[in-house]
């Protein structure tokens, strides 16, 4: 039985995954389902768990929140985000650092 909400979540599922360049079998092994589960997501007859939406959009460098209800994000926000993804992990921990560091600083201006 086709839902709404699961029609609309297919759709950008589907445009997502086409604008990424995946098939629906690379995706779907990417995101750890069966390429038929994956179909059904897109077309709206079936739901997903929580574990799918969330590696849909870490695999898609998406937020849930666009996926679930179409809120896109800042294109800034967006484009900082994908950079992120690229950045080798092991910078990851002094990247951190960093990004606090901004934060606070922003946050103290504010005030």
């Amino acid at each position: 039985m086709r839902n709404d909400l699961n029609v609309e979540i297919g759709k950008r599922l589907r445009q997502l995954r086409e604008s990424a360049g995946y098939s629906r079998e690379q995706m779907a092994e990417m995101i750890e389902i069966s390429s038929r589960f994956l179909a059904d997501l897109e077309l709206g007859t079936k739901g997903m768990s929580f574990h799918t939406l969330i590696r849909c959009a870490e695999v898609l460098h998406i937020s849930t929140d666009y996926l679930l209800l179409g809120n896109e994000t800042l294109p800034e926000t967006e484009s900082i985000q994908h950079l992120l993804c690229e950045i080798d992990k092991k910078y990851h921990p002094e990247l951190k650092d960093v990004l606090l560091a901004f934060c606070n600083t922003i946050q103290k201006a504010k005030e």
